[in-house]
This record gives C-alpha cells, structure tokens and sequence, in this order.
C-alpha cells in the first residue's frame, strides 16, 4: 500500500462523493424543470382551449352579427321601396299644398296692405297723443311750481309761528 496510491484512493473517493452530490443536485433541478415543463405545459393547453374558445365564439358572434345585418338590409330595403310610394303620394299632395300658399299668399298681400294702413292710423293717433301728453305734462309741471310755492309759504309761515311762539314763551 503506497503512500501514493492511498492518497490517490482518498480523491477518487472525494471526487465520487461530489459526483454523487452533483449527481443529486442534477436530478433535484431536473425535477423542478420537469415540473416547470408540465406547469407550463398546462398553461399553454389552457391558453389554446381558451383562444380556442374565443375564436368559435368571435365566430359565432360574427355569423349572427352577419345574419342580423342581413335582416336590417332586408328590412331597409323594404322601407326604401315603401318611401317611393310615400313620396309619389306627396307629390300629388306637394302640389294641392302650393295651390293653397298661393291662395295664402295673396291672401298675406291683402290683410298686409290694412296692416299698412292700421299702422299710419296708429302713427297719426300716437302724434296726436304725444301733444295732449306734453300739454298734460307741462300744465302738471305748473302745478307742481305752485305747490312747491305753496309749501315754501307754509314753511315760512310755520317758522314765524315757532319764532313767536319761543317770544311768548320767554
């Protein structure tokens, strides 16, 4: 038994010992990357039912969408061939109405004309009045100077009364 060899002997043993450690190591990690690998492979199955899901519905939707608006054109369609028979309908009816304007119309330039007339009446009668108010006014403003006279005189008078009343009280 070498001295050499025993040493040798005691690194192979280290190096078996962290062999085996490395080797337990490795599995420990190769477990929970096969465990990550399952997960994600769930995520990834769940994620395509799901796309898979949304695409039949968008689908669907689509169709019925597709479906709903062929109905609507069907409808509009329908209503547009209703709107020419109204519309045939309104011209005869357009016409019996501008015969009427016309009448209104003639009609408007008479009762337009009075109204013309009312109006310089109005305007005469207003002139008129517009004097009486200035005669009332300025013969109200005479009234008003007198009594403002009037009330002058009675202020004087009340004052001399107070005077000789003080004088008799004294």
């Amino acid at each position: 038994t070498n001295p050499m060899v025993l040493l040798l002997r005691q690194e192979i043993n280290r190096l078996r010992d962290e062999l085996f450690k490395v080797d337990v190591k490795f599995q420990e990690q190769e477990t929970v990357w096969s465990r990550r690998v399952e997960h994600n492979a769930q995520k990834f199955g769940e994620k395509e039912r799901r796309f898979e899901e949304i695409v039949t519905r968008c689908v669907t939707e689509k169709e019925t969408e597709a479906a709903r608006l062929k109905g609507q054109i069907d409808h509009a369609l329908n209503e547009v061939l209703d709107k020419d028979e109204q519309l045939a309908e309104m011209g005869q009816k357009l016409e019996a109405v501008q015969a009427t304007k016309r009448e209104a119309e003639e009609k408007c330039l008479s009762l337009q004309a009075r109204v013309e007339e009312a109006e310089k009446e109005m305007e005469r009668k207003v002139g008129s009045m517009g004097s009486e108010l200035e005669a009332v006014r300025s013969e109200m403003t005479r009234k008003v100077a007198d009594i403002e006279g009037e009330v002058q005189r009675a202020r004087g008078a009340s004052q001399a009364i107070e005077v000789t009343l003080k004088e008799t009280r004294d």
